[in-house]
């Protein structure tokens, strides 16, 4: 039960200070001609124990008049108070100066202001003559008394006046002490005061009721009784404890928890014993900051009760005080009950639920059971990183990482949660269509408008390595994976991943180091370490040899499926030639294995200088996603192989064998440099030659010689550790300290063509050029146009698009003066800079009026440009000089509309003229977002998700086209397998649809659009197989499927593209400014979040 509350005031209060002792606790004078000044640590008498004055002297403040003064007043603080509650407030009273009159006052309030306050109580005068003093009391009753008002809040007033009457005096104090302000009435006794008074005498008890009538002066109700409470205080809170401590059983009545195994209600000193029972570790704010969220809690010194504002903090004397405000935030008692209770750092360590029911009880909201918290596993395909999205409306701290550190406080040992923002960055496979135009096709950053993507592939900026593949496979043994860098697979960062650089077969995409001589490695004169970490390894396998050993030597059969992983070159003669390579075919048998070869002199076939390693361990090395290959070559020619998942793992327990080779490659001297992935540099007909292995590479790193690691002796003698009751001095430390050649593909930035290698020499360290060759935009097999948008302040675009055919094209006319001369000045914005020319040239309108721009009559003008206005004048001569009669600008025809008025009020007509799909176009538009637009062909998915009829999916796109055409079908979107199980997402006529089948049962969804074209729809299909397939347009569910595919597809799904048609095929129906595919079925909230995202 609840006690009574002795004093409201606390600590600072009742001691006239605060927490830095700048104020006087809330305590103020209210009257003019007066001031209050603290003593501190002196009162007229010890508190609680009178023999212990060190202890419990409080401090006491002085009230005096500065002036002359009608009276002295002195406020408490606004104190929040229990309705229909009697209270007594005291307070010792001394009087330095004679001739005073003290009266005690309450006023009660329905808020925290003194405007509109009530008097509820006074207190009779007491006159305090020279240097005497005493315990003044008046009891206020909060609406305890029938008919009474109650008020939330009640202040506490001291005033003092002549009692002779008239002004005070300047310099007249009284002092104020031991101020008390307690709940009187006893109706919150404890149950064993109650018993030990009920068992005292009879007579005892009605002396106690009628203790007024025996003594002469005035006492407190029942005194005997109070002195009993007092005595039973302890005990009555230990009866109050043991009676929560019971649980009542639901099948004995009303189910009541045990206040002490209930995170939400236990004790606050029972929470580190409940928290040790429940295996929980107490997250704590180990930065010695204070987070975001502390400081939005935190209530200053100004006059306001809304914590978190400005005035709050103005109190902090420096940035220090801010920062150390309260860096233990996640130490609250309420935090320790969410964290207990949701057992995120204890029972429930690492389980997704209870990772989200805690970051729900961070969140800044009234409801935070409906806002966005979805955990994601397997982030970037990783099994030891998750993602946690939380929407940043309610996020305590949405810019920073306050949500992530207290997850990964109690994630599962190893792993990594990052938290995003959007729901388009929580899915498992996404496109950023901002660098499409820059960096991907242009390196001017002011790149602007519409051009062809100049990169073989889109990224996807997710880390599932799902990139959107502008080429053809070169061979079904060697895939395209991208073909240039990328967002990084398995981790944050980027990478460097294969794809052919045309489209000559195996003229395999590369990056290479600019010639330095002190890359001359080739002859073995000093030997060489080599180590590579590479993912998304297609690994080769050898089928059975039908070609024989061809009377050479090495046998032609040997290792014929090679793939080069790196290798030295020479940009000058034929030297540097040593190649690490990954090969199958041992035998002339077929060939599952998988080995690591090295060669010294690719371009010398010998028996000598070549040698192998054992098989690789595919299955092992494969679970983690990404392993480390390594050679190690003495300058006597002996060649030790290695691969393990991780470079800190032990080399020694993962060789791979050893050999020995005799070394064939010459000096390239100057010319020397190292080649990544690639094909090697002789003939197709040559034994050493080998296209690129199909992978992602993150670093390789060239050591100039063997390298050792250190290990024992590096510490003192003494035992750092005891592994199985046996102590070790050895720090196994592996040291990569300053390689010859590091190329590190981590710390890129997607797209980049080129960047800096490190070169260190003799301790000296130096960039070094290095190139990334991948396929231009005329050798890929599939083709996008890259848009990238400029919005003015009103968020409408300020570029346009004149849709462009080898024939016709489309057509924009004015509607002017029949038969009258114009000069019309186009802006051309260059797409590759972003930079803005005029030209003029003059045309004369049609007898019906119309001025008509096409190719036709104005070639090179206006065709397949980027423009950003169109000014026409009443001059003829090519000046321009004359009144501009017409001004077409972007938002002139707008989204759907095929004609508008422009500034000058001249009409104007688009005509869009789509051609045969054999036909290169791309309709005209206003560029309002980062889109790609399709162009030739369908480019397709490099590792497509996996859904079946019993997975749960989402894809959410945002597309617009220009085109409708009843009874004829384009894809938007397909992930299927070979026999076509799975999702289609089309257009067919003016409606866009969404099927998904099985092969025997298809569920099928439509949308109608309205208008039937120009206009950006949100798209998101999702299903659940208890839901059916489900189409949601900008937010709004428009049709269910019932569910009829149940059955389990025969083979994977393996197959995923956008748009429709092989290469040299051209059906630009529709742009795609964003594209995203999820593991999971899209909650509504999420949709709507979604839609907010990208509106």
């Amino acid at each position: 039960m609840t006690h009574r509350n002795l004093n409201l005031f606390d600590t600072n209060q009742s001691n006239f200070t605060n927490r830095d002792r700048s104020t006087l606790g809330g305590w103020a004078v209210s009257s003019s001609a007066t001031t209050a000044t603290r003593l501190d640590r002196r009162g007229f008498y010890a508190t609680y124990n009178p023999n212990a004055p060190a202890t419990y002297l409080k401090n006491s403040v002085g009230v005096y008049t500065t002036g002359t003064a009608s009276s002295m007043e002195f406020h408490s603080p606004w104190m929040d108070v229990e309705a229909e509650t009697l209270y007594m407030f005291s307070l010792m009273v001394f009087a330095q100066f004679g001739g005073f009159n003290i009266v005690l006052e309450a006023e009660g309030n329905s808020a925290a202001i003194d405007a509109g306050a009530t008097v509820i109580n006074t207190r009779d005068a007491v006159t305090l003559s020279e240097n005497t003093g005493g315990k003044l009391a008046v009891y206020v009753s909060n609406g305890a008394g029938s008919g009474e008002t109650s008020y939330q809040f009640i202040k506490l007033i001291v005033k003092a006046t002549n009692s002779a009457g008239g002004t005070l005096p300047a310099s007249r104090f009284i002092w104020l002490y031991d101020p008390v302000f307690g709940e009187y009435g006893l109706n919150k006794s404890g149950t064993i005061t109650r018993l030990v008074y009920d068992d005292f005498p009879a007579f005892m008890k009605l002396d106690d009721t009628n203790i007024n009538d025996l003594v002469a002066n005035a006492q407190p109700q029942l005194p005997l009784f109070r002195f009993t409470e007092s005595l039973c205080y302890v005990l009555d809170h230990i009866d109050d404890e043991a009676a929560d401590y019971v649980y009542v059983r639901a099948t004995e009545g009303t189910e009541s928890k045990s206040k002490l195994v209930d995170p939400a209600t236990a004790p606050v000193s029972a929470l580190p014993w409940l928290a040790a029972v429940t295996g929980t570790t107490l997250l704590t704010a180990s930065s010695g900051f204070t987070p975001w969220l502390g400081l939005e809690a935190y209530d200053g010194g100004d006059a306001g009760t809304t914590p978190g504002q400005w005035d709050d903090w103005d109190d902090l004397a420096d940035w220090f005080a801010l920062q150390t405000l309260d860096p233990n935030f996640f130490d609250s008692v309420q935090g320790y009950r969410d964290q207990i209770s949701t057992g995120v750092s204890g029972i429930n360590a690492g389980r997704p639920d209870a990772l989200v029911a805690y970051t729900r009880t961070l969140l800044d909201s009234s409801s935070p059971e409906t806002e966005v918290v979805v955990f994601v596993h397997s982030d970037f395909e990783n099994t030891f990183r998750s993602k946690i999205l939380v929407d940043p409306a309610v996020d305590p701290d949405p810019t920073g990482s306050l949500v992530a550190d207290a997850l990964n406080s109690s994630s599962s040992a190893g792993s990594q949660i990052r938290k995003v923002s959007a729901v388009y960055d929580s899915g498992v496979g996404s496109f950023d269509m901002s660098k499409v135009l820059y960096p991907a096709t242009y390196s001017n950053a002011a790149a602007k408008g519409l051009a062809e993507m100049d990169t073989s592939f889109v990224d996807d900026k997710d880390g599932f390595a799902r990139h959107l593949l502008m080429n053809d496979d070169e061979s079904a043994s060697v895939p395209e994976v991208a073909g240039g860098i990328g967002s990084a697979h398995f981790s944050t960062g980027t990478q460097y991943f294969y794809g052919q650089q045309d489209g000559s077969p195996f003229d395999s995409g590369s990056a290479v180091t600019d010639a330095s001589a002190s890359l001359n490695l080739g002859g073995l004169s000093t030997g060489l370490d080599v180590i590579v970490e590479l993912s998304d390894v297609t690994f080769p396998e050898a089928a059975v040899d039908t070609a024989g050993d061809g009377s050479n030597t090495p046998a032609d059969w040997l290792f014929r499926e090679k793939r080069l992983i790196i290798c030295g070159a020479d940009t000058g003669t034929t030297g540097n030639d040593w190649a690490l390579y990954m090969v199958s075919g041992v035998t002339s048998g077929s060939d599952s294995d998988v080995r690591l070869l090295f060669i010294d002199g690719y371009r010398t076939q010998n028996a000598n200088n070549y040698a192998y390693s054992s098989p690789i361990n595919k299955s092992s090395l494969g679970k983690q996603g990404t392993f480390f290959v390594r050679v190690s070559v003495t300058s006597g020619g002996a060649v030790s192989f290695f691969a393990q998942p991780d470079d800190h793992d032990d080399w020694a327990a993962h060789a791979l064998g050893t050999s020995t080779v005799t070394g064939a490659s010459v000096s390239a001297g100057a010319t020397a440099t190292v080649q990544v992935l690639g094909h090697t540099d002789v003939s197709s007909s040559v034994w050493s030659y080998a296209p690129a292995l199909s992978c992602g590479v993150k670093h390789a790193k060239v050591f100039a010689a063997p390298i050792s690691f250190t290990n024992d002796g590096v510490t003192s003698p003494s035992n750092i550790a005891y592994i199985d009751g046996s102590g070790t001095t050895s720090h196994a430390m592996f040291g990569y300290n300053n390689p010859l050649l590091d190329i590190d593909f981590s710390e890129l930035s997607v797209y980049d063509s080129t960047f800096n290698s490190t070169l260190t020499v003799a301790g000296a360290s130096s960039n070094l050029n290095t190139t990334v060759n991948s396929s231009p935009s005329a050798d890929n097999d599939y083709r996008v146009m890259a848009i990238k948008s400029n919005l003015d302040s009103n968020g409408d675009p300020t570029l346009w698009y004149f849709g462009a055919a080898p024939s016709a094209g489309d057509e924009l006319a004015a509607s002017l003066t029949a038969s009258t001369t114009y000069d019309v000045k186009p802006y051309v914005v260059a797409a590759s800079t972003g930079a803005e020319t005029s030209t003029v040239h003059t045309i004369t309108a049609d007898g019906s009026g119309n001025l008509t721009l096409n190719p036709t009559i104005q070639s090179g003008y206006y065709s397949g440009k980027t423009l950003s206005k169109i000014e026409v004048y009443n001059s003829t001569d090519g000046s321009a000089t004359g009144t501009r009669v017409s001004y077409y600008l972007p938002t002139t025809i707008s989204g759907s509309a095929t004609s508008g008025i422009d500034a000058d009020s001249i009409t104007w007509t688009l005509t869009r003229n789509f051609p045969a799909s054999a036909v290169a176009y791309v309709p005209a538009q206003s560029l309002s977002k980062d889109a790609i637009h399709m162009y030739e062909g369908s480019p397709y998915f490099n590792k497509p998700p996996t859904i079946e009829a019993y997975d749960k999916f989402s894809v959410a796109l945002q597309v617009r086209r220009f085109w409708n055409n009843t009874g004829l079908t384009m894809d938007i979107f397909r992930l299927e397998n070979a026999s076509g199980y799975g999702l289609r997402v089309y257009y067919d006529g003016a409606s866009i649809k969404a099927d998904f089948t099985d092969g025997v049962a298809t569920e099928s969804v439509s949308y109608t659009e309205s208008p039937a074209f120009g206009e950006w729809h949100v798209v998101v299909v999702r299903r659940d197989p208890e839901a059916g397939l489900v189409l949601n347009v900008d937010g709004v569910d428009i049709q269910t499927a019932t569910i009829s595919a149940t059955r389990t597809f025969v083979d994977p799904v393996n197959v995923s593209s956008l748009g429709q048609g092989a290469g040299n095929t051209f059906n630009s129906r529709f742009a795609l400014s964003h594209f995203a595919v999820f593991d999971r079925y899209l909650a509504n909230n999420e949709i709507t979040l979604l839609n907010s995202e990208i509106s």
